[in-house]
């Protein structure tokens, strides 16, 4: 073992206590050509272990007898230290395939009944079928995952993009062609290490969808939150054609998952595309912890503002709304929301000034207002792809500066900050300077966003 390996202690119980592992595609060759290419490649995970660099370590692609040493050194020695785990698409790894020609490299056939050994599977004998081999180093990559996780027994904030099953990847005709591998034939061993040591989580971070092949991101979601009963801050953010992913049995599956979670503060959500039904179902019941909501690239009607309002109203102190159907926004003004804790709104779509004087009951801190004239963000194939639509029920002279300053005006004795994109504006030179000059005066902060938008 060279030097700089030698110098990783058997027990990192002194290393910083802010750890972040970053497991990202550990086991990645396509073939006999770039594994013989990966070999040489060994100064930079060697770098990455030395000790003083645990605040945060990416692994990246390595030749798999390195792979080995890495378990036998690093990963059989993570521990309660670690805080934070961040993992990345862990299922669309790219896995050691054999060529058409010949059997898979022996090299790599060599190693892996020691690495299956150290990770407590199965013996299976040196050699295997043809058939069974980008399985097998699958289930590898699986039980090294899980390995990792059951010893992050303090792990507080987990973020994962994409799902975590035992997934292969078979090449036909030039495409790559992923199977999922029967969780009854082959269980997965990450979900009962995150369920001994969910209860310490307390951030939990998920992007899931199409865009990364996850076939039901829904009910993948359902699974982790589940997992995380002392969850205090949820983000689940969707991506991909997501719309079809949604149906009457996942969708209060997911819900109900977490109204248990009776420590629940903010709940993000991203491409949730069926506020309306979510929200005109009595049983869905939030967590009455919870103080902040947004609804980032999805679909709520002015009606689901007030059912939201009416339920939840009394303990929301934050609310950001990404995207609006206002086909109701004439009878906004008749009908004012009824946030009466609500201290920060950050508004990016477009809205109207009915709209703005709905929130006239609430103390509001902190304003953002985003949007431009009479457009309105839409999702594209992808849910940051977005394309101005025209927003029924909106005037070219609804968003004037005097409309802006009447709303400020309405929550002058408790406003601290206001943000306000500069393209909002009908006359941006003189709207800002009177934003400015107003803000000024009575001692608030004030920033125009300049941020290029639609």
């Amino acid at each position: 073992m060279d030097a700089q390996t030698s110098r990783l202690p058997a027990d990192l119980s002194h290393a910083p206590h802010d750890v972040k592992l970053w497991l990202v595609d550990l086991i990645k060759a396509r073939s006999y050509k770039s594994l013989k290419a990966l070999r040489g490649v060994n100064k930079e995970w060697k770098a990455l272990v030395d000790p003083h660099l645990w605040s945060h370590i990416r692994l990246e692609p390595k030749p798999i007898e390195d792979l080995e040493r890495f378990i036998l050194d690093c990963v059989v020695h993570i521990g309660p230290h670690v805080r934070s785990v961040s993992i990345q698409q862990w299922s669309k790894t790219t896995n050691f395939q054999p060529s058409g020609e010949r059997d898979a490299p022996y090299v790599v056939q060599d190693r892996i009944p020691a690495i299956e050994k150290v990770l407590g599977l199965p013996a299976r004998g040196t050699r295997w079928p043809l058939g069974t081999w980008d399985e097998r180093i699958a289930i590898v990559q699986n039980a090294l995952l899980a390995r990792a996780l059951a010893s992050c027994t303090g792990l507080e904030r987990l973020s994962v993009t994409g799902s975590l099953d035992i997934v292969t990847h078979e090449n036909s005709g030039g495409f790559d062609i992923k199977m999922t591998v029967d969780h009854q034939r082959v269980p997965n061993r990450v979900f009962p290490a995150l369920q001994s040591i969910g209860k310490s989580i307390i951030e939990l971070d998920l992007k899931m969808g199409t865009e990364y092949g996850d076939a039901h991101p829904v009910g993948h979601m359902r699974r982790f939150v589940a997992l995380a009963p002392n969850c205090r801050h949820l983000s689940l953010h969707l991506r991909g054609k997501v719309a079809k992913r949604w149906n009457d049995h996942n969708r209060p599956e997911l819900m109900r998952a977490i109204g248990t979670l009776k420590q629940l503060e903010t709940l993000s959500t991203g491409g949730w595309t069926i506020w309306d039904k979510i929200l005109e179902n009595h049983r869905t019941l939030f967590p009455s912890t919870l103080r902040s909501l947004v609804v980032d690239n999805g679909t709520i009607s002015v009606r689901s503002i007030n059912t939201l309002a009416k339920h939840y109203g009394g303990h929301l102190v934050s609310l950001e709304l990404s995207w609006l159907n206002n086909s109701l926004f004439p009878d906004v003004a008749s009908q004012p929301f009824h946030f009466p804790k609500l201290k920060s709104l950050v508004l990016r779509a477009a809205f109207s000034a009915p709209f703005l004087r709905a929130f006239a009951g609430s103390p509001l801190e902190h304003v953002e207002l985003f949007g431009k004239l009479s457009n309105l963000l839409s999702m594209g194939s992808r849910p940051h792809a977005c394309r101005p639509v025209r927003a029924s029920g909106l005037q070219p002279d609804d968003m004037t500066v005097a409309v802006i300053l009447d709303f400020l005006k309405e929550h002058k004795s408790s406003l601290k900050k206001v943000k306000v994109y500069d393209k909002l504006l009908i006359d941006p030179p003189a709207a800002q300077l009177a934003i400015l000059q107003w803000c000024g005066t009575n001692d608030i902060e004030a920033e125009l966003d300049h941020t290029p938008y639609l």
